[in-house]
């Protein structure tokens, strides 16, 4: 991480199961900007805490959701990027995606004071990508879906393509 660091000067996610403050010391001291925080496998409050812990060190937390409850116990969310996971990370992510989870947290998401909402994986094109960004979400997480597409750059363009066609016919 350290010699990607060096060489961006774009933000790097530490993406791991951070449990504990060393380990969000530790990603800042090897570059990293943000790390992810994933409620659904953290016990109680212990997302809230971490959160803190976060900003007191000036490292953004990504905080990844699956649930209401899951967002109620993170509490105020100012200063946190909040992604609505669209997979069953206890299903180790198999499955089919729950793009309406995402649709159905994203008013509770922009209530919580997230500096940005997130729906995160399982968006397998540029319509659904489209219909989440039109939502009203800021950011996606995509990932493998541009993998079979071959053309992330056709991807994205097509993903364009389908927003400026919403705006014209709204």
């Amino acid at each position: 991480m350290r010699e990607v660091a060096a060489l961006t000067d774009r933000p790097i996610l530490k993406k791991d199961f951070i449990t504990s403050e060393r380990q969000i010391v530790e990603a800042k001291a090897m570059g990293a900007a943000a790390v992810l925080l994933t409620a659904e496998l953290l016990p109680g409050s212990l997302t809230a805490r971490l959160v803190r812990i976060c900003l007191r060190h000036a490292v953004t937390p990504f905080v990844e959701v699956s649930s209401s409850t899951q967002l109620e116990r993170l509490g105020d969310a100012r200063g946190c990027v909040v992604a609505v996971s669209n997979k069953d990370i206890r299903r180790r992510e198999r499955g089919e995606p729950q793009i309406e989870r995402s649709l159905a947290l994203l008013p509770a998401v922009l209530g919580s004071g997230a500096d940005c909402a997130v729906s995160a994986s399982g968006i397998a094109g540029p319509d659904v990508a489209a219909r989440l960004l039109d939502a009203g979400f800021d950011a996606l997480l995509v990932g493998t879906a541009l993998l079979p597409a071959g053309d992330a750059q056709g991807w994205l363009e097509a993903l364009e393509l389908r927003r400026r066609a919403e705006r014209v016919t709204i």
